[in-house]
């Protein structure tokens, strides 16, 4: 189990091509944000819940679906930048 981040579709990748079965999980849920405990890390509430069922798993896209889309997403900087007008 991962939390879901930058780098969480190269993580899934890697552990699914070394034969691991991979859950990444949403941490920015209201339920991720515990009250009164002594020591918070991200192990301990995932085991909190987990136990309580209450994890929101995230899908995860094909490499070749998160490449386009970061091509897709460059594309529209550069063109930003391309296009941008100067400030007199």
């Amino acid at each position: 189990m991962i939390e879901s981040c930058s780098t969480s579709g190269w993580v899934h990748d890697v552990c699914l091509a070394a034969g691991f079965n991979v859950l990444v999980c949403n941490a920015n849920q209201e339920a991720w944000k515990w009250k009164k405990v002594k020591r918070k890390t991200d192990r301990d509430d995932a085991l909190k819940l987990a136990a309580v069922g209450q994890l929101v798993l995230v899908y995860i896209p094909r490499a070749r679906q998160r490449e386009y889309r970061g091509l897709v997403k460059y594309n529209k900087v550069m063109q930003g930048r391309l296009y941008r007008v100067p400030k007199a």
